[in-house]
């Protein structure tokens, strides 16, 4: 299998095109001290040897993966390795194809809450300090404890939720009856925390829950989560690849390369918020490319206190405590995975340079390996990046 380097100059400008026509460039991140001054002796960054630094570290263990490398809002280099369905012709990984985004998602989530926070009119900064209480429905039956957490505290795993896998509304009822939750815990990742959120932008968005029936009123609550996310992110940008099903892409363990018997994991709309949508790589840099580079989904405010606070950028490590750090700064990281008892699964990525505003998506139909965890596929993007200056 081989690296298919998608470079063609008319395949560039014509993504390009479609890509960004339109996007407002507006400040990514201010760096201290005003305008750089000019260094002769100062280290360029060299992109082409960024993409053959990230290729060679990510390796051949992979049974198919896509990646996308913007910079300054545009799509610079892309490619794809082996396959998204084994044994079956004309099903080589792609560029365009809906791959399950698993936790990536949470980033999408955030961005989602941020919209509908200034859209609310009290101001973003000052409702991500405000507690979730007065817009979580009445349905779920929260305790006085997780009504009193804050937007803040859910969107950087602070709220003292253990994790838990099971996003259906019945188990939400159980979880969110506890008194073992506090504002600014210990962080303890968990894809509770963004379910809740789920709920509390339904009710930020003045939606009251109908219906008896548990799965009804769980239905209305992903339903309008879909529906907004698609009016306000996706529909604004020119997405389109958006699904909460596809059977485009099969899922395998690392080392059943062979296999055909890949996994289709199926409907996710129960784990929209955590999770739940599928979206292609070209599509996911869009998504990247205009919320660092236009003021379409943020204002230049809201996108660097996403940033700087890491709301909706948590993985394994605390961001807070432990960002990732490179030779040129901070790095803006999200993972995701989702697997089944099998091993089979996915793994996902996106990440931001902010000093040169480079970004990339990375998409595998594949778990196991030496760099299917959280630090080993951040150190391999970290080391590329840094290891492209001369």
């Amino acid at each position: 299998m081989k690296i298919n380097s998608l470079k063609s100059f008319a395949l560039i400008m014509m993504t390009m095109m479609v890509f960004f026509s339109g996007c407002e460039l507006a400040p990514f991140i201010p760096k201290p001290g005003g305008l750089d001054k000019f260094n002769p002796n100062e280290k360029k960054f060299d992109i082409d040897e960024f993409e053959n630094n990230l290729v060679t570290g990510l390796g051949n263990q992979w049974v198919g993966y896509s990646y996308v490398i913007n910079q300054n809002g545009n799509l610079a280099h892309s490619g794809v390795f082996g396959n998204w369905i084994q044994g079956r012709q004309n099903s080589p990984a792609d560029l365009n194809s809906p791959v399950y985004l698993a936790s990536v998602n949470k980033s999408i989530a955030t961005v989602a809450l941020l919209i509908a926070m200034r859209e609310s009119g009290n101001g973003v900064v000052n409702m991500l300090n405000q507690a979730i209480g007065p817009y979580l429905p009445a349905v779920l039956g929260a305790s006085p404890q997780v009504r009193n957490l804050r937007f803040r505290d859910l969107l950087t795993h602070r709220s003292g939720f253990a994790q838990n896998m099971d996003p259906s509304l019945g188990n939400m009822k159980v979880l969110v009856n506890t008194n073992a939750v506090a504002r600014n815990s210990a962080y303890n990742y968990s894809n509770v925390n963004f379910i809740l959120l789920k709920y509390a932008l339904f009710g930020l968005k003045g939606q009251v829950i109908n219906g008896l029936l548990e799965q009804d009123q769980e239905d209305q609550v992903n339903n309008y989560y879909q529906g907004y996310v698609t009016s306000r992110i996706f529909n604004k940008i020119g997405i389109s690849s958006q699904t909460v099903q596809s059977q485009a892409v099969l899922y395998y363990q690392v080392g059943d390369a062979s296999s055909t018997a890949g996994w289709n994991i199926g409907n996710t709309k129960d784990r929209l918020g955590s999770g739940g949508f599928y979206l292609s790589a070209l599509d996911l840099a869009r998504f990247q490319a205009f919320l660092n580079n236009s003021q379409t989904l943020l204002n230049p405010v809201e996108r660097t206190f996403m940033y700087t606070n890491f709301l909706g950028w948590s993985d394994g490590n605390d961001p807070l405590v432990n960002p990732l750090i490179g030779d040129h700064g901070t790095y803006y990281v999200k993972q995701g995975s989702f697997q089944n008892n099998a091993g089979q699964g996915v793994r996902t990525l996106i990440i931001t340079f902010p000093k040169n505003k480079v970004e990339v998506v990375f998409l595998a139909n594949a778990r196991g390996g030496n760099l299917d965890n959280t630090n080993g596929l951040n150190l391999v993007l970290r080391n590329a990046y840094d290891n492209s200056w001369n």
